[in-house]
């Protein structure tokens, strides 16, 4: 666990409020590792949020302890970037505006902030929208320029709730390829919350899968598929077909009633 940038340990969240309780995670304990990236999986209102918020200091565990660096997270954690859903952009601010704002509050000198700017925009093929205002970019740009928003800083830990997930099938895989390479840069370690088993195994170092409300660990599945990967041709990549079986096996039951039970006690063996 040494190595372990993130870790939640034994972490029990239950919400409270007009006179009842809502259980929404249950001894949950995994960890992710430093330049990791993990992915989540997990049925709709799993807790699969609610992860990234424990990590992010924006609510806090009712058992266990959620870790950042080594350090229990007892208030809001300036040290991570969050990626949400939703592109956030600021509407009154251009592209270059928005990427160069995190920038900005950190007091980066003119010129460094500039090229650190810039840099991002070429990496994701903005450049020549810089002046473009959100309302003029298409959805997948929203989402690049939230993204470089957020990379920009150099966080070492990003937190990645759904980015891709409205987005058509084209634009998710252009915008999994644009992470890959931003990620392959910085090397920081993402935890990153999908429905998409495919998007899971294309991108991560590991899948965690999570059960049902109130969400526990069904178990955290390492992938073989080497890299660099390609997002276009992941289906034929070596080892692809046997990870995703894997995932597949012991996730089905959370999401198909009629999946049976020696098929989830094998899941994960």
């Amino acid at each position: 666990m040494a190595d372990q940038v993130i870790r939640f340990e034994n972490v029990g969240l239950t919400f409270r409020g007009g006179g009842k309780s809502v259980p929404a995670l249950d001894d949950v304990s995994f960890g992710v590792e430093d330049n990791e990236f993990t992915s989540i999986v997990g049925p709709s209102g799993c807790g699969k949020t609610t992860l990234l918020r424990l990590c992010a200091g924006l609510v806090f565990p009712t058992t266990g302890t959620a870790s950042c660096h080594g350090r229990p997270v007892t208030k809001l954690n300036t040290e991570v970037g969050f990626v949400t859903q939703e592109s956030n952009l600021f509407p009154w601010m251009t592209l270059y505006q928005n990427v160069e704002f995190p920038l900005r509050v950190r007091d980066v000198p003119a010129r460094e902030r500039h090229e650190r700017v810039m840099r991002q925009i070429e990496m994701v093929g903005l450049d020549g929208f810089e002046k473009h205002y959100p309302h003029q970019l298409s959805g997948g740009m929203q989402k690049r320029a939230s993204i470089i928003r957020t990379m920009v800083y150099e966080p070492d830990v990003v937190l990645m709730d759904e980015p891709f997930g409205p987005l058509d099938a084209q634009t998710k895989m252009l915008l999994q390829r644009d992470l890959l390479r931003v990620w392959d840069v910085r090397k920081q370690t993402i935890l990153f919350v999908t429905h998409d088993l495919v998007e899971a195994v294309a991108l991560s170092d590991n899948v965690v899968v999570m059960s049902a409300r109130p969400g526990r660990i069904k178990g955290v599945f390492p992938i073989s598929v080497e890299r660099p990967r390609d997002v276009f041709q992941i289906h034929t990549a070596p080892g692809f077909a046997e990870d995703y079986d894997r995932i597949w096996s012991c996730f089905r039951s959370e999401v198909d009633p009629s999946a049976e039970s020696p098929e989830r006690a094998s899941a994960g063996s």
